[in-house]
């Protein structure tokens, strides 16, 4: 078997290549070229004065913690006061806020999952070609039989009418998620939830013996065209991707929409786009 030299292996995040499938000419501008994304998050600190709001990803941040802390609605109130004082948010911002967060937060606490033993903020490294992909599960939940459940939460602001085609922008995700389990814990059938919080509405995928090969092989094929494409090989092409990319100005001009990662006040549009994941767990060894 041959030997892989250190300078052979590429390593590439899960949300890289959910860009890639999204939007190649996206993904050059952000990953390629590591242009600065418009409104990125910040670490909380209340030394910069009175918050007046946080932004989707902040949201995001905040919900997950919660979620993770709390299994009663009482203690879900507690934590995401705490967790908002970290922000330094104002009184009246957190008010609000609670007001917007609180049911997001109410519906996982409702599901199944929410009390089912499992792992949060799981890690894992995954060997693809000559690629190895990164990422972090929200919850990993291992049962019995070699039967594994992800859930990953997603607090879009986003309607009812809007979750096959957000679900569709995750469906990379999930696979690798699913792919990383088969590898590390033996998986033999795993059962991954996409859950939005906003509209309360759950969208499951099953995997078994016969998906992870074809996963495999898809990956394999993204992260050779994340190595190969450049400004010059893409293209822009206009979608409903279009709305909420950070560099939309950079392919259609002024005119084109640009989200600052808050609210856009006019329509209520959200720039929820998946950030890079971020977090920390050790019950399971998933580096391989």
């Amino acid at each position: 078997m041959p030997v892989r030299t250190a300078s052979a292996v590429r390593q590439i995040s899960v949300s890289a290549l959910m860009c890639l499938a999204r939007c190649p000419r996206w993904y050059v501008y952000e990953y390629s070229l590591g242009l600065a994304r418009v409104g990125r998050s910040v670490a909380p600190t209340a030394l910069r004065g009175p918050v007046e709001w946080l932004n989707a990803s902040q949201r995001g941040q905040v919900v997950h913690a919660v979620c993770q802390k709390a299994r009663t609605s009482e203690e879900a109130a507690e934590v995401l006061n705490s967790e908002l004082g970290a922000y330094g948010v104002t009184e009246a911002a957190r008010l609000e806020l609670v007001a917007k967060l609180s049911p997001m937060i109410d519906r996982f606490l409702e599901s199944p999952e929410a009390r089912l033993e499992g792992v949060w903020e799981q890690p894992f490294l995954l060997n693809v070609g000559e690629t190895v992909v990164s990422g972090v599960m929200d919850l990993v939940i291992p049962g019995a039989g070699g039967h594994v459940t992800i859930v990953d939460l997603k607090t879009n602001t986003i309607e009812k009418h809007e979750v096959k085609s957000a679900a569709e922008d995750y469906r990379i995700q999930m696979q690798a998620y699913a792919l990383a389990a088969h590898r590390a814990m033996g998986a033999g059938r795993v059962s991954a939830v996409l859950h939005f919080l906003y509209p309360a509405e759950r969208v499951p995928a099953e995997f078994g013996a016969g998906d992870f090969a074809a996963i495999e092989e898809g990956m394999v094929k993204l992260a050779r065209q994340a190595a190969e494409y450049t400004l010059d090989s893409t293209s822009p092409v206009e979608s409903h991707h279009c709305r909420t990319c950070h560099y939309s100005q950079l392919c259609w001009g002024g005119g084109g929409r640009r989200c600052d990662g808050v609210v856009e006040r006019g329509d209520d549009a959200e720039c929820d786009a998946p950030e890079a994941d971020v977090g920390v767990g050790d019950d399971y060894d998933l580096s391989f």
